[in-house]
């Protein structure tokens, strides 16, 4: 049997210090959403930000800072971030202008707002306008070049991952004004499109489809291969390929990749992509701050 330390607190006394510590945290939150209350500037729940490699979309690979909104309005069977579906995920609460200065401070060239769902977020349109606005010329130490699949110069990739229930067209039209106006950041939208084995498939708002274009991404979630037929059916009546990215992802450790490859092959679908989960490759098992 494992002695006790000496400087190991009694099993008692420890329970009493993570009641005191979990105390001071909801008071903490308490005082912030008190505080959102009496401030007219909006205030932003965050379940978590960090900086790491982005593990999915188009700019899979590179280093990106991320910030996760808490709260979602889907229950996906295989959903890998459950832990913040709900408002006890929140960990802090932030203006746009907060979110945004941080972002700058990363030294980055890609940000990915996620969630949760993060178009649930009232101040989430402030934020995206906010970080395209961001002026960085050396960001990521790239040279002027074509926007569409490089980073875009001087300016920040801005990523909103979404699970593709609610309308897209409020940022697709903020996106349109602020390159009228000269914002030196890019837009992308990555665009789930949930399949039959999510359980929530009739959840899609199918609307968004025609709203994408070359810096956006629809990915869709494979649990098998109803679900790659399903995916199928969906690209061929939007026509996907002739204007966005198409991603096809397995269920990490349900669904073996090949057996996706073998159906791109079937189906001749060159415009789609495979796409692995990056980080869950270099992290197994790791569900936060990555």
């Amino acid at each position: 049997m494992a002695r006790k330390k000496a400087n190991d607190l009694p099993e008692w006394l420890e329970s009493v210090v993570a009641k005191e510590e979990k105390a001071k945290r909801q008071a903490n939150l308490a005082a912030q959403r008190r505080a959102a209350a009496e401030n007219p500037v909006e205030l932003m729940p965050v379940a978590e930000r960090f900086v790491s490699v982005n593990g999915e979309g188009t700019h899979q690979g590179r280093l990106a800072a991320f910030v996760r909104f808490p709260g979602c309005n889907l229950r996906c069977a295989w959903c890998d971030t459950s832990w913040a579906q709900g408002t006890d995920a929140v960990t802090e609460w932030r203006t746009a202008d907060e979110l945004a200065r941080w972002v700058r401070a990363t030294n980055v060239a890609c940000v990915t707002l996620t969630g949760g769902e993060p178009l649930l977020q009232p101040g989430l349109a402030e934020l995206v306008e906010a970080l395209l606005r961001i002026d960085v010329p050396d960001a990521g130490g790239a040279e002027e070049g074509p926007r569409h699949g490089s980073f875009p110069v001087p300016g920040l990739f801005v990523e909103v991952e979404t699970n593709g229930s609610q309308p897209v067209r409020p940022l697709t039209a903020l996106r349109e004004r602020l390159a009228a106006d000269g914002a030196p950041g890019v837009l992308g939208l990555t665009v789930d499109c949930k399949l039959p084995a999510s359980g929530e498939a009739d959840a899609m708002n199918a609307d968004n489809y025609a709203l994408l274009g070359p810096d956006d991404a629809v990915k869709f979630v494979i649990g098998g291969s109803e679900d790659l037929e399903a995916a199928l059916e969906v690209m061929r009546a939007h026509d996907l390929a002739d204007h966005c990215h198409v991603l096809l992802s397995p269920v990490f450790g349900a669904v073996e990749p090949a057996a996706i490859v073998d159906f791109m092959k079937e189906h001749r679908l060159a415009q789609a992509a495979l796409q692995l989960q990056v980080h869950k490759i270099i992290w197994p098992g790791a569900e936060r701050g990555v």
